[in-house]
């Protein structure tokens, strides 16, 4: 009995195969839409060792899900962090297979996870504006700014025209300036031609 049950271990030990691979450590990683001029670590919430995996069971050869990928691990680990940027995140990917019985493959990340994003502030009133016939026009309402996004506002003056201009279109696009100073913006861009 004890030969069985030593050549069964010895043989499941055998068959089991299995390998990790470390893809690397990451400063910063995330796989959402963030606003680089809002991005202030050092000043954000942080939640510390947070892990996220994604993962496929693979049941005698049939899998039994699609494909892991690193993406699904990224947002397990921000959704379980509650933020939107990971820093000093190390990745892996991994798997380990019982041929024609079980096995699993997967991505897995680690790290710290950021909440760059600020709760939305409230929208400002709509202003209305009179035109020389006393007819009210309405205006598309304006977001409130914070101090970096009026250092945005106030663009640089160096680079092209083209660069320039798709500044000012951004940050109408976006809300943070009204529709009268993009057209004043992009008129004061052109004059400089």
């Amino acid at each position: 009995m004890l030969k069985i049950n030593s050549f069964l271990i010895l043989l499941i030990s055998v068959l089991i195969t299995g390998c990790v691979t470390r893809h690397g450590k990451f400063t910063v990683i995330s796989n959402k839409l963030i606003r680089l001029n809002d991005f202030e670590l050092d000043d954000s919430d942080r939640k510390e060792y947070v892990a996220g995996s994604d993962k496929q069971h693979i049941l005698i050869f049939f899998p039994l899900s699609g494909p892991p990928n690193l993406g699904g691990a990224i947002d397990d680990a921000l959704e379980k962090g509650g933020g939107d940027v990971m820093t000093d995140a190390t990745v892996k990917s991994w798997g380990w297979y019982i041929p024609y019985i079980y096995g699993q493959t997967g991505w897995s990340i680690k790290g710290d996870v950021v909440k760059t994003r600020k709760p939305e502030q409230k929208r400002a009133k709509k202003t209305v504006v009179k035109s020389p016939k006393s007819t009210k026009k309405k205006v598309k309402p304006v977001k409130e700014v914070s101090k970096k996004q009026k250092q945005t506002v106030i663009y640089a003056k160096q680079g092209t025209i083209e660069e320039r201009l798709k500044q000012v279109d951004t940050l109408f696009r976006i809300g943070v300036i009204s529709e009268e100073e993009h057209a004043r913006k992009r008129k004061e861009i052109l004059d400089e031609l």
